[in-house]
């Protein structure tokens, strides 16, 4: 939800899983290989956040080189990866 230059989420997990440090963990993996921008928490607004999503957004060659390091890092079968786990799982 918004309220003004700030915004805020929630999210759930299981037991035992820190959800917030896999998503920061994500997030990183996801920066060093130029796939995402990550933007540090001290200082930020929604005017930064929007000024920093707006100029990634503008310029063609930084989205089309982000959108191919992500494609690079996808698990394109990783629906039925996980699926097959569960079913062996359950055996």
């Amino acid at each position: 939800s918004l309220s003004g230059d700030s915004g805020k989420g929630s999210g759930r997990s299981i037991k035992g899983f820190n959800l917030y440090a896999a998503l920061e963990k994500n997030a990183g993996l996801l920066a060093s290989h130029g796939a995402a921008l990550v933007l540090a928490e001290d200082g930020l607004d929604g005017k930064k956040l929007f000024a920093a999503a707006a100029a990634v957004l503008k310029d063609e060659r930084k989205l089309a080189e982000m959108s191919r390091n992500m494609a690079a890092l996808g698990v394109r079968d990783s629906t039925q990866r996980i699926y097959a786990c569960v079913t062996e799982l359950l055996r």
